[in-house]
């Protein structure tokens, strides 16, 4: 559940459901997801995939997919921001680079890959100590998970002198790389550096990549309480199912998890593109509220919504139920849909990205519409 979300949840729950207080959420991941922070009182429910197996019986990632995040966006790391700065991509690779925002300057490189005839773990390998590259120890094995190889070497740019980090791991039919280049004059051995200033950033661009292609288990999911476990078994299956989803889409969404709030009667479930192609859609949420409807003001919902970032949209559709549509440019352009149907609040948010003018009107296309309406359509008939 991203931070977008996170902030509207905040003002629904304040208008939707008297007597709510506030909580923080229990997380899945071991470290904290890029562009990801925590909302109130959530706690993720493994609905929709059972414990972990290995990669080569069921899981087939998609290279564009398994990387920190998608063109154009930063990322925070660890309490850090970084700027996008490039991407390149193919039917067997991805790979994505950013630049930390705070000085000194750092810069790294992360990409998944298919083995090919020339491209393997040895090849990337072998390449490296041909060019003099000295060989360091991991800080992290993630469990022996494979081979892996950790190299750097001192080089001079234009005067400026640095050091370049290559870290390599190559899994089954896999190889995932991750390229840092840290501008330093200090004569430290490369061990030492890598340990002070590259080794929790590394390891955490790998435990992002290893958990999202399933090479390593994701962290058990929070157990919930029996006030959630309620919650969960009288809300959850309004929400829309991956093949559904994905059939409407016409392209392969991934559902990440469901959610169930600890105190205040909703779940969500979140879905991530997985089409290894350059699409618009980056992801979308489908969340279910029980609202208290002899104290929930509908009109005055939509006004605390009208601000001068939020750009109110018409649908073509035609909606029986009380509803309304916004759309919010924040780098990607985010859509946020509204539906009362019968107890329940619906809720739909899709993320897109923003090609050219950062014009909320002109990405909200006919099939920004439809998919919508789809959604919330299924809520209803479920």
């Amino acid at each position: 559940m991203n931070t977008k979300t996170t902030t509207i949840f905040v003002l629904v729950m304040s208008l939707v459901i008297s007597g709510c207080g506030a909580g923080q959420i229990l997380g899945p991941t071991l470290t904290p997801q890029p562009t990801i922070a925590p909302p109130p009182t959530a706690t993720l429910v493994p609905t929709q995939t059972s414990a972990p197996v290995p990669i080569s019986s069921t899981y087939k990632p998609v290279p564009r997919w398994m990387i920190l995040g998608q063109p154009f966006d930063g990322v925070e790391i660890l309490g850090e921001k970084w700027n996008y700065t490039n991407d390149r991509w193919g039917e067997t690779y991805a790979c994505i680079s950013y630049t930390r925002e705070k000085e000194p300057y750092l810069f790294f490189e992360q990409c998944f890959a298919l083995t090919q005839p020339n491209l393997t773990f040895e090849s990337q390998h072998d390449a490296f100590l041909n060019d003099s590259y000295e060989t360091l120890t991991p800080n992290n094995t993630f469990g022996d998970v494979g081979q892996i190889s950790l190299m750097a070497k001192r080089l001079e740019d234009n005067s400026t002198k640095f050091v370049k980090f290559f870290e390599i791991i190559g899994i089954e039919k896999y190889i995932l790389l991750v390229e840092m280049n840290f501008a330093t004059d200090d004569q430290t051995q490369l061990q030492a550096i890598y340990e002070n200033q590259m080794a929790t950033t590394i390891d955490y661009m790998f435990q992002n990549m290893l958990e999202k292609s399933r090479l390593i288990p994701r962290p058990t999911a929070t157990p919930v309480s029996p006030t959630q476990e309620s919650f969960y078994a009288r809300l959850n299956k309004n929400l829309i199912t991956e093949s559904e989803a994905s059939t409407l889409y016409g392209g392969t969404w991934e559902a990440l998890g469901d959610y169930v709030d600890s105190k205040d009667p909703y779940v969500c479930r979140d879905f991530e593109d997985r089409t290894n192609a350059d699409v618009l859609w980056v992801r979308f949420s489908n969340c279910i509220f029980l609202y208290n409807a002899s104290k929930f003001n509908f009109e005055k919902f939509v006004e605390s919504y009208k601000k001068p970032d939020n750009v109110f949209l018409e649908s073509r559709h035609q909606y029986d139920d009380k509803f309304f549509l916004y759309g919010k440019f924040d780098g990607h352009t985010y859509f946020h849909a509204w539906m009362i149907h019968g107890e329940y609040l619906n809720y739909v948010q899709l993320e897109s990205r923003t090609i050219g003018e950062p014009n909320v009107e002109h990405v909200f296309t006919d099939d920004v519409d439809d998919f919508i309406y789809d959604v919330l359509m299924i809520n209803a008939e479920k």
